[in-house]
């Protein structure tokens, strides 16, 4: 499943991999754009829609989650009262429960298809702010006294930036612009963030299953993984020096049985694999120097399928 990520298709794809085979759905309206789809774990196709109606003309945002049948293509959109949902990424718990970063606060949704509901859950500012946010962010820092301002949560590029539940339902998101991951309990609705050194723009993050925490440093120039027993977190250095980890997934395994991390590196146009057991990378450059890799998926085969 791939979204047509532009302001005028309105389309989410399919690729039938045995027929190569594309097939195109319409969003129910033209300007919302599709995002990142997320395939659930009963096979339901989630999607967010992040365009406004601005971008065709028309007034007022109009931003939803939507849930497409994989038999017959119907989509079905949700929003709040307020018109407003998803505003990024979204993935689903073992629960079923479908949470996504909120467009335009600074907040985490949680959807619940079984009654239709959102619950929203506020998420804490850094306590401090890293040097690296004021070589390179251009808004003026948050104040960090009070909590988050409609105007502040707009002024970031966004607030939160990725997301991923583990086993035990808490969600784990990366504070982007401000060098933090943090993990949401869902039981008590109450955020703990770990900072990381040297990070600026930790952009993806995923839930090994070895239940570590494996995220992209993006302006660090490294791989993170953060222990979430002991809070420990190690970073690698990835042959290519100035390597920006956009998206870890950590995906089939090899071989030997063990697990690899897969990520997109969008400034050294390749992907890159991480072997956890033995601290070793290895890189596949894309065709063209100039192809950038944001997000990607790794089939049960071991395949890694992705959109330049």
């Amino acid at each position: 499943w791939f979204a047509e990520f532009d302001k005028r298709s309105g389309n989410l794809g399919r690729l039938d991999i045995a027929n190569e085979e594309i097939q195109e759905f319409p969003m129910p309206g033209s300007w919302r754009r599709p995002n990142i789809p997320w395939v659930g774990k009963d096979g339901t196709v989630w999607i967010s829609e992040v365009s406004s109606k601005g971008d065709v003309g028309k007034t007022g945002d109009d931003k939803r989650i939507a849930a497409v049948d994989p038999l017959t293509g119907k989509i079905t959109d949700y929003a709040m009262p307020d018109g407003f949902s998803c505003g990024h990424t979204l993935k689903d718990d073992p629960q079923g429960n479908i949470w996504c970063t909120y467009d335009p606060q600074a907040q985490l949704v949680k959807f619940d298809p079984r009654t239709k509901t959102f619950q929203r859950f506020d998420i804490p500012k850094p306590p401090s702010i890293p040097d690296a946010f004021y070589r390179t962010v251009y808004n003026r820092a948050p104040d960090l006294t009070t909590a988050w301002t409609p105007v502040e949560s707009r002024g970031a590029s966004p607030p939160i930036y990725d997301l991923a539940p583990d086993a035990d339902g808490n969600v784990w998101y990366t504070l982007y612009e401000f060098g933090y991951i943090g993990r949401l309990d869902s039981k008590t609705g109450k955020s703990k963030l770990y900072q990381i050194p040297n990070a600026s723009r930790i952009k993806g993050v995923d839930v090994g299953k070895d239940g570590n925490i494996w995220f992209g440093n993006a302006l660090g120039h490294t791989l993170g993984k953060l222990d979430p027993k002991t809070g420990q977190i190690e970073q690698y250095q990835p042959p290519t020096r100035y390597s920006a980890f956009y998206t870890p997934v950590y995906g089939a395994a090899d071989k030997s049985g063990k697990s690899q991390v897969w990520l997109s590196d969008w400034a050294g146009s390749q992907l890159t694999r991480f072997n956890p057991a033995t601290k070793q990378f290895t890189e596949y450059p894309m065709p063209k120097p100039n192809q950038i890799v944001r997000f990607f998926g790794v089939d049960p085969q071991g395949r890694v399928w992705y959109g330049d």
